[in-house]
């Protein structure tokens, strides 16, 4: 049954990045634009935003693991990362360089790096435990460098990249996992930060949408072009200079 849900609606790769994307500008236009845009709209938009994380931690999951070259993927995504903080610091804090925050594409890297190991710890360490024991070190290492880096979704990310990686073999471990990071986690780092903004404007559970496209999922890359490899990184830093210089316009 399943199977032939996903043949006859089934999503590839190219197809949730797209829904990601979309979703991503959408959540950073309720953001940036909330002064100009009626409470029902923002509210709209930051929620409609709140799947495109998890689907970027998925499709990172699903790279590592179909990658050829784990080293050019990482390289790729912290010369992104490296190339996105201005346009970053632009829409959040109309400042060229601030760092009290730092782009999400870092936290997608640093996890990148953890799950990369927790992989390779997984292939090569005999020992139940110790295996276990180091893939907790790794994990928790991951989520405090995010935290001290102040990156964006911050330790949530981390651990949401591995939901999808520990939920690869089984949905329940992946929803009960993201539950976790996206509810229970998120609330105790940042419940008491800007919580009116957060809360009532976009509801963390809300993430749990994404899980629709996800276990639509067909398992295929799509069409590949230089357009579909790139593009969807370019994406990121372009849209947040679109919506800066749009925001600058609205204020000359």
């Amino acid at each position: 049954m399943e199977n032939a849900i996903r043949k006859r609606f089934g999503l590839n790769s190219n197809a949730l990045k797209l829904i990601a994307a979309a979703a991503m500008l959408t959540d950073h236009i309720g953001y940036k634009f909330w002064a100009q845009l009626p409470v029902a709209a923002v509210y709209a938009c930051r929620g409609v935003g709140r799947i495109a994380m998890p689907i970027y931690c998925f499709m990172l999951v699903e790279g590592l693991f179909h990658t050829r070259d784990i080293k050019k993927y990482l390289l790729r995504l912290a010369v992104f990362a490296v190339v996105s903080e201005v346009p970053f610091d632009l829409m959040i804090f109309d400042r060229v360089i601030d760092w009290k925050h730092q782009n999400v594409i870092i936290t997608l890297t640093l996890s990148l790096c953890c799950a990369a190991a927790v992989k390779l710890i997984e292939e090569r360490m005999k020992n139940a435990a110790l295996k276990w024991l180091l893939t907790a070190l790794v994990i928790a290492a991951g989520c405090e460098v995010c935290v001290l880096a102040r990156t964006d979704y911050s330790a949530v990310g981390v651990m949401m990249v591995f939901a999808f990686y520990f939920g690869r073999k089984n949905k329940l471990v992946t929803v009960l996992l993201l539950v976790f990071s996206n509810v229970i986690l998120d609330a105790a780092l940042f419940g008491a930060d800007n919580l009116w903004f957060k809360y009532l404007m976009a509801p963390e559970f809300l993430s749990l949408f994404a899980l629709v496209p996800i276990f639509l999922y067909n398992g295929e890359r799509g069409r590949v072009s230089p357009v579909s490899r790139y593009g969807f990184y370019v994406f990121y830093p372009a849209h947040m200079l679109a919506i800066y210089g749009v925001n600058v316009l609205i204020w000359l």
